[in-house]
């Protein structure tokens, strides 16, 4: 139980110390008595090289934007993404070039809590485009999605992260 405005900080392991952190594939943090709640999700790789973190925003929309999708030469896009809603849902990728011209699209399921993580050339296979520059995620039946993005170099020397956008 949190009291107003008590910080809470704690490596997932902590918070359950009865299974190892590769089997916690996502966490989903939830105010019983609808309080809103703030924080920073840190993350990092194994060998303490790099670190990055992200806000926590409460997961509402529907509808996502990775406004940026860098996978031509060395560079590659990460997306990782949740269904926060109680029943499975319908996601629809799409992909956009600079000039808003739909490209392609693809579609997963995702069951109530499950999350999904794909390098963006390989979620879209042979329909991939090396001109997109965007991508919408869009869950049918309104189940609430959440979803963040990695850019990063094939050679490991450059990563950056955030959470994609919501469109409402």
């Amino acid at each position: 139980m949190l009291k107003a405005k008590q910080n809470f900080v704690k490596d997932v392991s902590e918070i359950f110390p009865d299974m190892l952190p590769e089997d916690i594939a996502s966490v989903k943090i939830v105010s019983e008595n609808k309080q809103p709640l703030c924080g920073i999700m840190f993350y990092g790789d194994v060998a303490n090289r790099q670190l990055a973190c992200l806000p926590l925003c409460p997961v509402e929309s529907s509808s996502l934007y990775l406004p940026l999708v860098a996978s031509s030469g060395i560079w590659w896009t990460g997306v990782g993404l949740m269904n926060a809603g109680n029943s499975s849902a319908d996601v629809l990728f799409s992909l956009f070039d600079s000039e808003g011209k739909f490209l392609s699209q693809v579609s997963r399921r995702l069951n109530a809590n499950q999350r999904i993580a794909y390098l963006v050339d390989d979620l879209f296979g042979d329909d991939f485009s090396e001109s997109a520059r965007y991508m919408k995620a869009e869950s049918f039946g309104g189940q609430p999605i959440s979803g963040i993005y990695l850019i990063g170099t094939t050679d490991g020397l450059r990563l950056m992260g955030d959470e994609m956008l919501s469109a409402e």
